[in-house]
C-alpha cells in the first residue's frame, strides 16, 4: 500500500507500507468465500448443482399445484350451494393453501428444505395410517354424491383426479432431492425422527390390470430343508453312479460272450453300435417365463374442460404390463364438427411407454362448448380405450 503526504506547495513522499503474507492470504480467502453458493457437508459441487436445479423444479410444480387449487376453490363455492358440500370443500380448500404454501417456504429457503418438515407437510396431504389426509378426505366427499351422479360430482371427481396427479409428481420430484442429499446440520438433527412417506391411496375409478403376474418367490422366502434339499444333497451322487453305469457297461459289451459249445460271439462293430449322448454334470437350464403383455391404464374415466384460457384437464397414461407398448390418443366429437379440443397443443398425440412407466397429456378447450370422447389405442389391446369429456362455459 502506498500513501501520498505534503501539502499542495511541498513535495509529495511516497510512504510504502508492507503487509504482512498471512494479511494477504486471509483477504484472499474471504474475498473467494463471499463468491461460494452455499453447499452442505459432504456434499459435491455437481450434486449441488443438482439440488438446487431440483428446487427449482419442485417449486415450478407446487406453483401449478397451488393455481390449481386456488381456482377449484373458487369453483367449488361457486358451483355448489349444499352448506354440506361447502363448508367441508372451504375447510379442505383452506388447509390445502396453508400446507402448500409451507412447502413453498421449505424450498425456498438458502440451506435448503427441511427433510422433516417435507415429510410432515406431504403427509398431511396424503394422510398417515392413523390420520387421514387433505385428499383422501377430498376424495371420500368427491365419492359421496348421488346416483347417477350430476355433472357437478363428475366435475369434482374430475378435479380431485387431477390434484391427486400433481401430488404424485411432488413425491417423485421429492425423491429425486432426497437421492442427492446426506443428513447434515438442522437434516441431521430431525432424521431419526423422519417417517416413509404412505403410498397413493386406490383410485376407484381406474380400471385394474387383472392380468400382471405374481413376483417369483425367491430362495430366503423359502422354509429351510425339506425334499429340494435332499435332491440337491443326492444330484451329484446320481451322476457319479450313472456315468460309473455306462463306463461298466461299455467294457461288457466288448468282452466275448460263449455261445452253444463255446464258440465266440462276434461282437457288435462300432457302426452297429447304438450311440449314446450322456450329458454329465451339467444342469439343464431353467425355464424362463415370458413377460406378461402390455396393459394400458388410463386416469381418471371421465373428463370436464375448463372453460378456454382458465387451465388445462390432465389424462395420465400407465403401462402396468411387463412389455413396452405404444400409444395413440385422439378426439372424437359427439357433433361431427370439429372438437376445438387440444391434446398437448395438438389434434393427435402418440408415444411409447416401457413397463411402470407413466406419462401424462394435457387437454386444453378452444371453444365455449363441446362433447365427445378421447379414444386411446394401444398395441396389446384389443379395443381401445374411450375417455368422455364434456365442456359447458
Amino acid at each position: 500500500m502506498q500513501k501520498m503526504a505534503g501539502g499542495s506547495a511541498g513535495p509529495h513522499v511516497l510512504c510504502h507500507v508492507p503487509q504482512n503474507g498471512l494479511i494477504i492470504a486471509e483477504a484472499r480467502a474471504m474475498s473467494k468465500m463471499s463468491d461460494e453458493p452455499h453447499r452442505p457437508a459432504g456434499v459435491s459441487v455437481h450434486a449441488s448443482q443438482e439440488m438446487r436445479a431440483l428446487r427449482q423444479v419442485f417449486l415450478e410444480s407446487l406453483n401449478h399445484f397451488i393455481k390449481d387449487v386456488r381456482r377449484f376453490s373458487h369453483e367449488w363455492q361457486t358451483r355448489w350451494t349444499d352448506p354440506k358440500k361447502t363448508q367441508p370443500l372451504a375447510e379442505i380448500g383452506e388447509a390445502l393453501l396453508t400446507t402448500l404454501a409451507g412447502l413453498e417456504e421449505e424450498f425456498s429457503q438458502p440451506e435448503g428444505p427441511s427433510r422433516p418438515r417435507v415429510a410432515t407437510l406431504l403427509n398431511t396431504l396424503l394422510g398417515t395410517p392413523n390420520t387421514t389426509g387433505l385428499l383422501p378426505r377430498l376424495q371420500t366427499l368427491a365419492d359421496s354424491h348421488a346416483t347417477p351422479p350430476t355433472l357437478d360430482d363428475q366435475r369434482l371427481q374430475s378435479e380431485v383426479d387431477t390434484l391427486f396427479i400433481q401430488l404424485n409428481g411432488l413425491r417423485a420430484e421429492w425423491r429425486d432431492y432426497l437421492a442427492l442429499t446426506t443428513p447434515s446440520g438442522r437434516e441431521s438433527a430431525h432424521s431419526d425422527a423422519e417417517s416413509p412417506l404412505p403410498p397413493l391411496p386406490p383410485n376407484p375409478r381406474v380400471r385394474p390390470a387383472t392380468d400382471v403376474l405374481p413376483p417369483l418367490s425367491s430362495a430366503s422366502d423359502r422354509p429351510p430343508g425339506g425334499m429340494s434339499d435332499l435332491l440337491r444333497a443326492l444330484l451329484p451322487i446320481l451322476l457319479v453312479a450313472v456315468v460309473i453305469l455306462v463306463l461298466v457297461g461299455g467294457l461288457v459289451s466288448r468282452l466275448p460272450k460263449s455261445q452253444g459249445h463255446g464258440a465266440p460271439i462276434v461282437p457288435l462293430t462300432a457302426a452297429a453300435q447304438p450311440t449314446r449322448t450322456i450329458l454329465a454334470g451339467t444342469p439343464t437350464p431353467p425355464a424362463t417365463r415370458p413377460p406378461s403383455p402390455p396393459r394400458l391404464s388410463v386416469t381418471p374415466s371421465t373428463l370436464l374442460l375448463p372453460c378456454p384460457g382458465t387451465g388445462a384437464a390432465t389424462l395420465q397414461l400407465a403401462n402396468t404390463g411387463g412389455s413396452p407398448l405404444d400409444w395413440q390418443a385422439s378426439i372424437i366429437s359427439t357433433s361431427g364438427s370439429a372438437p376445438g379440443i387440444l391434446l398437448d397443443g395438438e389434434n393427435t398425440e402418440s408415444g411409447h411407454l416401457t413397463p411402470g412407466a407413466v406419462t401424462q397429456i394435457s387437454v386444453t378447450a378452444q371453444v365455449t362448448g363441446a362433447q365427445g370422447s378421447l379414444s386411446i389405442t394401444s398395441t396389446g389391446e384389443s379395443a381401445p380405450v374411450e375417455v368422455p369429456y364434456s365442456l359447458n362455459c
